[in-house]
């Protein structure tokens, strides 16, 4: 089970120099490996090696660590571990959980964690056998967590499908703090990219969510998803990037051109990626 820490004590004093006293980095970090090490005995689970790579050179410069990746199959007891020592250590900027096998039930942990992750800006959670249900609880989470430095979200190769993109739009279009989401490989069809289109895209009263990023590559969005898009960013004006790379687009004039036209309406759009996808490959009419 996934406890969280107790809120931490700030200390007013002042060390010889009369600076305020802080914690020595390599210190904390020793600490924070070792806390880890005993969650994952605890929880018979193997401690990760390679998150520790490049954990003594932190320690010699006496710098914190805020990147912390784990990309081996400790399924969801390895996951807990190390997401309750994190909790307590406090200082992760950047958190990927990659092909851990963690799960829906990982997403529960990780509910808990944002709440006191307050440093926390990037978590990435690549193909780790999320589902609609895990999409759902993605959905809660940001709905209620808030962090102001929270701003990207990968979700890459996890097969949730327009399921999926229906329950977490539910959560993301009360989140005002995102900024970049990435929904590649995850089978996603004309029905997720309309939802995406008319509740997260397009500005009404409803909608908190003013991303600036959206990655859908490798999905099957199609003509009709396209053009469901195409309306949404004709009237958006905060996304910077959109990626529909590999997306089954098709070569449908009466299709496409509307994406076009919105395309090229657009103020804010700097970055458009349109690879991968039978564009104008029609033979011209004998």
């Amino acid at each position: 089970s996934f406890k969280l820490p107790p809120k931490k004590a700030v200390k007013k004093g002042k060390g010889k120099s009369g600076e305020p006293d802080g914690p020595d980095p390599s210190e904390v970090m020793r600490k924070f490996k070792r806390h880890y090490q005993e969650l994952c005995a605890q929880n018979n689970t193997v401690a990760s090696k390679r998150t520790f790579a490049s954990f003594e050179d932190y320690c010699s410069e006496e710098q914190y660590m805020t990147q912390f990746a784990l990309s081996e199959p400790v399924g969801l007891a390895g996951v807990s571990s190390l997401a309750q020592a994190l909790a307590v250590y406090g200082k992760c900027k950047e958190l990927s959980l990659l092909r851990t096998g963690m799960g829906d039930d990982g997403i529960l942990v990780l509910m808990q964690y944002t709440q006191v992750a307050e440093e926390l800006e990037k978590l990435d959670l690549m193909d780790n056998d999320i589902t609609p249900r895990g999409c759902g609880l993605l959905g809660r989470m940001l709905e209620r967590a808030v962090r102001p430095n929270f701003a990207k979200l990968v979700l890459d190769h996890n097969l949730f499908g327009d399921e999926g993109v229906l329950a977490l739009v539910e959560g993301l279009k009360m989140n005002g703090t995102l900024k970049e989401l990435s929904l590649d490989y995850c089978h996603i069809g004309p029905v997720g990219a309309q939802a995406l289109a008319t509740q997260i895209l397009t500005p009404q009263p409803t909608n908190n969510c003013k991303l600036e990023a959206l990655s859908l590559k490798g999905n099957i969005v199609g003509p009709q998803g396209a053009l469901a898009l195409a309306e949404a960013i004709r009237v958006n004006g905060t996304l910077r990037s959109i990626n529909l790379a590999d997306n089954c687009l098709g070569d449908d004039d009466v299709l496409l051109r509307p994406l076009a036209a919105a395309l090229m309406a657009n103020g804010s759009l700097t970055s458009v990626a349109l690879d991968l996808n039978v564009i104008g490959r029609r033979p011209p009419p004998p």
